[in-house]
């Protein structure tokens, strides 16, 4: 990058992100899952929302999300591709999995943006994990798609946990 389009960048943004009003964002479930090792199961499966809190939280300076939404939004992510591995996703089923996002946090730098989300992962028979759907790309980057893919990703995180697949396949 030429220095004078860094001297823009840095004059530029901060006053474009201070002109943007803030809004209450909530992810969508439509990105691309990225590959995972397969696994396919006949089994059934309760996913429930364990994020108790409604309450708008600050993910970066203009964007505020409920993450009780965005568990729901992990929620349904989730059920999309273990549907598509075979398995059956009921109320009241055997086996359960209560997913909590935790936090959100987007960073935005001189020329890198990047968002972290934390989900808390706990199954039915007593198994327990956090995972980090990390998300980043220059600054040009749009922070719905950022934020997207990073919740995406902390799904992705959590099905490629073997002791996760071993809970579904078992």
């Amino acid at each position: 990058m030429t220095y004078f389009a860094r001297l823009v960048a840095v004059l530029i943004l901060p006053l474009l992100s201070a002109c943007a009003a803030a809004e209450n964002y909530t992810p969508t479930p439509s990105r691309p899952f990225e590959p995972i090792t397969e696994f396919s199961s006949t089994n059934s499966v309760t996913l429930l929302n364990g994020q108790p809190s409604k309450e708008q939280v600050k993910v970066q300076a203009t964007i505020y999300a409920d993450l009780n939404a965005w568990t729901d939004v992990a929620i349904e992510i989730a059920s999309r591709e273990l549907k598509r591995r075979g398995l059956k996703i009921v109320s009241g089923a055997p086996k359960a999995i209560t997913m909590s996002v935790q936090s959100a946090k987007t960073d935005v730098g001189f020329v890198r943006i990047e968002t972290d989300i934390t989900m808390e992962v706990r199954t039915s028979d007593g198994y327990s994990e956090t995972y980090v759907g990390r998300n980043s790309s220059s600054m040009v980057a749009e922070n719905h798609r950022q934020i997207d893919g990073a919740l995406m990703r902390a799904v992705h995180e959590m099905l490629m946990d073997p002791r996760i697949v071993a809970f579904l396949t078992k």
